[in-house]
């Protein structure tokens, strides 16, 4: 088990908890997702997959007490209630075709951009909980540097975003002031999405794909073009 690792992700796990704690309307979410691994080995990743926030809204509210509140249950390397309560595989189902398809017996740990769950990022399911819009939000500066702490501790092959809306990504890539590598579009007649080649500020390659449960299907002629581009850059 690497020790180090494990510890910075204890105190950042701390931080979470406290700052949500802070704000109280992060309370109303039914859990967050930080440093969540796919295979609870204790090594570093390999690969870090990186959602936008945690979706879902269980009907059964496995909350847990903090500081003598009802507080947020988590997905994390401390407890995962997907598993652990849900009774889940981590790594199974949608998220299978990722793992399968680009990052084959890699270290796989997830977390996302915002750490607090919603049905959605609309109005509908992101600002009515929260009280501000899911890109307009207080938050981005305490996720940017929780993450980024996490992604200099791993020291990841690769981080993998999961959304390729072309609204969204320059968004996000600013958020985390990412540099752009280059893009390209999927070989598709009408309606294709593009993928985006970024890195941080450690020159950890950051890709951009279609999230496998957002709508966009890809065809076996587009997950090889993504895959030749990966191999091509050296990323898997």
């Amino acid at each position: 088990m690497n020790k180090e690792i494990r510890k910075v992700e204890k105190k950042l796990l701390e931080e979470i908890r406290e700052y949500t704690f802070n704000n109280k309307e992060l309370l109303n979410a039914h859990h967050f997702m930080f440093a969540c691994p796919v295979e609870k080995n204790g090594e570093a990743a390999d690969v870090i997959i990186c959602g936008l926030n945690p979706g879902g809204d269980p009907k059964e509210d496995f909350r847990k007490v903090y500081n003598g509140e009802s507080f947020p249950t988590e997905e994390s390397s401390d407890y995962d209630w997907w598993v652990e309560d849900g009774n889940n595989v981590r790594g199974s189902g949608s998220f299978a075709k990722y793992n399968e398809l680009f990052l084959k017996q890699k270290n796989i740990t997830q977390t996302e951009a915002f750490f607090w769950n919603s049905s959605s990022i609309d109005k509908e399911g992101f600002d009515n909980r929260y009280g501000y819009s899911f890109t307009e939000n207080p938050h981005w500066d305490f996720c940017t540097k929780i993450n980024n702490e996490l992604f200099k501790a791993h020291n990841p092959d690769l981080i993998l975003f999961l959304t390729s809306n072309k609204d969204l990504v320059p968004k996000i890539a600013k958020i985390f002031d990412l540099k752009e590598i280059y893009s390209f579009k999927l070989p598709r007649k009408s309606g294709a999405t593009k993928i985006y080649h970024y890195e941080n500020q450690s020159s950890i390659p950051v890709v951009f794909v279609p999230h496998p449960t957002g709508g966009y299907y890809l065809s076996d002629e587009e997950q090889e073009a993504i895959k030749q581009y990966l191999n091509k850059v050296g990323l898997i």
